[in-house]
């Protein structure tokens, strides 16, 4: 699942605290726009979900999606002289 979190006013602080201390957060973002952070979890199962919440909404919104598919699978940016972007001129 990912999960957008909104903190209340003055609990910023407190969402990576909770994201270090949750297992099932396995990458935490912070970003621009309404909401201030991006979570990735690993479930067990649909069930853990609720758990999980429970623990970020006593400081801020969630909003949560369901990965059910992955197009493009994590790759790595190729950082070597024959990736397109190094064969673009000024």
């Amino acid at each position: 699942a990912v999960v957008r979190v909104r903190p209340a006013s003055r609990q910023l602080h407190k969402i990576p605290e909770v994201a270090r201390e949750t297992p099932e957060v396995v990458e935490c973002y912070r970003i621009t726009g309404e909401d201030c952070f991006f979570l990735k979890l690993h479930l067990r199962s649909i069930d853990d979900l609720e758990e999980i919440l429970d623990r970020f909404v006593v400081y801020g919104q969630t909003t949560t999606s369901i990965i059910h598919s992955s197009p493009v699978a994590p790759r790595a940016l190729p950082l070597d002289d024959d990736a397109p972007s190094a064969r673009l001129g000024p």
